[in-house]
């Protein structure tokens, strides 16, 4: 199966029309149906894709994995409140996928997630270390 009949049936399955979808994503729809067809290999708003159906990342693009994201990820998401240094909206589906991203990875992979995060934010906020878990 490829990714654009994943795509398609994932987004028959959550009701949502191409237009619908891609207005969730923020994509053209004539960009989503040459995706769901085949004409387009891939995209860079696949997280956001697999986000809005609510499937598993890994799973939209390579077929590999669960399709709906793991238990544990909703289970940790239950418990998230936004950072106390945080005034910016937090998208609930983003988030679920990136739980579910850290939570599908190893240790080494937790570690360098971890890091590049810090890395990026690190430019915009002076306080990260002082909010940083122990």
């Amino acid at each position: 199966m490829s990714i654009g009949t994943r795509i398609r049936e994932a987004r028959k399955e959550s009701k949502l029309t191409q237009i619908e979808l891609a207005k969730k994503v923020g994509m053209k729809q004539s960009t989503l149906s040459e995706l769901e067809t085949g004409e387009s290999a891939g995209t860079t708003n696949l997280a956001q894709i697999a986000a809005a159906l609510r499937v598993n990342a890994l799973w939209l693009e390579t077929g590999k994995g669960d399709r709906q994201p793991s238990l544990a990820a909703n289970d940790v998401f239950a418990g998230i409140r936004p950072p106390i240094c945080s005034d910016t909206p937090i998208d609930g589906d983003q988030l679920r996928y990136l739980i579910d991203l850290f939570l599908s990875a190893d240790d080494r992979a937790r570690a360098d997630m971890i890091g590049s995060a810090e890395e990026l934010l690190r430019s915009s906020r002076t306080d990260l270390a002082a909010n940083k878990p122990q």
